[in-house]
């Protein structure tokens, strides 16, 4: 049976018998977002339709869009080949197998180990130089949200794992094989979920509640907070240990999770859902819906071959004088255009205007280059091109829209001009911007408040171009 649903980015307030919720659709789901990325989605685009997302007019042509990601060719040692962002740190991966992290240690998210003073209450040590993540080896993939961060291992010789480290407040970390422990002391120290013995993982993602390994029989694991059935997992257990997802038939490539939902990637390009749902009521796979969970997965309408996507996190406002609801937004490359949808308040839903849309609309990057990767943050959306440049849109806070000055806000796609390298790859966390830079170098901008841009001492300064890392 297929499902065909759409989002709203709308938030409403959870009282205890009902949801908080960050999107809804029109057939009556609501839907909440978090984070990923998928390099190996089967999606291509049509090079004889660039529609308005580029500056060529009518009878140019673009070369054919190519949807995987640069490698990286290292000239510099040490060298970065992937990157990744929470709330307010960075992680990188290393050629040589490990990771680096800079930004703040809250719960121990830059992973020091077990000597760490500094993740308890976020403070840092000494130093703050960018970090190894202690006793970690063999990396071959990342994932980050909020203050923790998992990394997929494969030793030579041995069976793939997974381990994590940093924030455990939802059981992101998978600690037990009952019934997952949750708690918010810090967790400096990479330690392995307490996945099945036989889920070979594939790929591992994070998100701000919890966490999913893709295991190499195609099945999906997942662990952390299913208040909302966002891990696809019958019953009322808030907090769950990890354990195979009920997605049916569906086949899941890259899973994205949320706050209150999961976002799923297929191999073929489609977009799945499931979790929150909400008003406006009305049939919804063959059901009535209400102000309650749903863990059966339906499709999300207007979106095909989709080859990156990301989606923000769940996101207060307690600075107006008369706070909105909470929003989120995600945006996603299908064949070759952005498309952003949900509720924010400062443009970052690309579009030109700073309307909430409930279904995926088109976000025009008016470049004749191809946008290929797509990070977001709380109020930010940002593209890697083709070409290599950055474009980025919503609130440029510290200047985190890379563009040499502090403006107010971009409700369309502008260039991060004060950039000059060759991206590869970008990660925005919810003060800065990090582009991957090729070459295996990186470098940031925007807010430094919390280290975020990898330098000797944090400060609160304006930081509108880029700053290498140092590491």
């Amino acid at each position: 049976m297929s499902f065909t649903r759409t989002f709203l980015a709308w938030a409403l307030v959870a009282a205890s018998t009902s949801l908080a919720v960050a999107a809804c659709g029109d057939d009556g789901k609501a839907r909440d977002f978090g984070q990923a990325d998928a390099s190996d989605v089967d999606a291509s685009g049509d090079a004889s339709d660039i529609s308005d997302g580029g500056a060529l007019g009518d009878g140019d042509a673009r070369a054919p869009f190519d949807p995987a990601d640069e490698p990286v060719t290292c000239t510099k040692t040490p060298c970065a080949v992937e990157l990744v962002a929470g709330d307010d740190h960075f992680c990188a991966r290393m050629s040589d197998g490990t990771a680096r992290c800079w930004g703040s240690d809250h719960l121990g998210a830059l992973g020091r180990g077990a000597d760490d003073d500094a993740g308890a209450g976020g403070a840092p040590d000494a130093s703050w130089s960018v970090s190894a993540v202690q006793g970690l080896a063999d990396v071959v993939q990342l994932s980050a949200a909020g203050a923790t961060t998992c990394a997929r291992v494969e030793a030579p010789g041995l069976a793939a794992r997974v381990v994590c480290w940093g924030g455990n407040e939802h059981g992101q970390l998978g600690l037990a094989a009952d019934r997952a422990e949750a708690d918010g002391d810090p967790h400096p120290e990479p330690t392995p979920p307490a996945l099945p013995r036989d889920v070979a993982p594939t790929h591992v993602a994070v998100g701000p509640r919890g966490a999913c390994v893709v295991a190499a029989s195609g099945a999906l694991f997942c662990w952390g907070d299913n208040e909302q059935q966002q891990l696809a997992r019958p019953g009322a257990e808030p907090v769950l240990a990890p354990g195979a997802a009920e997605t049916g038939a569906l086949t899941v490539a890259r899973p994205v999770l949320a706050t209150h939902t999961t976002l799923a990637l297929t191999k073929g390009g489609e977009v799945w859902s499931w979790g929150a749902v909400g008003g406006p009521f009305g049939p919804v796979g063959g059901r009535i819906a209400s102000l309650s969970p749903d863990p059966l997965p339906g499709k999300v309408a207007g979106l095909a071959n989709v080859s990156s996507l990301a989606v923000s996190s769940w996101v207060e406002d307690f600075e107006s004088p008369e706070p909105g609801p909470p929003r989120a937004h995600a945006c996603a490359i299908a064949g070759g255009e952005v498309h952003c949808w949900g509720h924010t308040y400062r443009g970052a839903l690309c579009t030109g205007v700073p309307d909430s849309e409930r279904t995926p609309a088109h976000a025009p990057t008016h470049t004749a280059a191809w946008p290929q990767q797509v990070a977001v943050s709380d109020e930010l959306s940002c593209v890697r091109m083709t070409d290599g440049t950055v474009r980025c849109c919503g609130e440029d806070a510290r200047g985190r829209l890379g563009t040499g000055k502090v403006r107010l806000l971009a409700s369309g796609f502008v260039q991060a001009t004060a950039f000059t390298g060759r991206a590869v790859r970008v990660a925005t966390s919810n003060g800065a911007v990090c582009a991957l830079v090729q070459g295996g170098t990186v470098e940031c901008w925007g807010s430094n408040a919390n280290g975020e841009l990898g330098q000797p001492e944090p400060d609160e300064l304006d930081h509108p171009s880029p700053l290498p890392v140092r590491f």
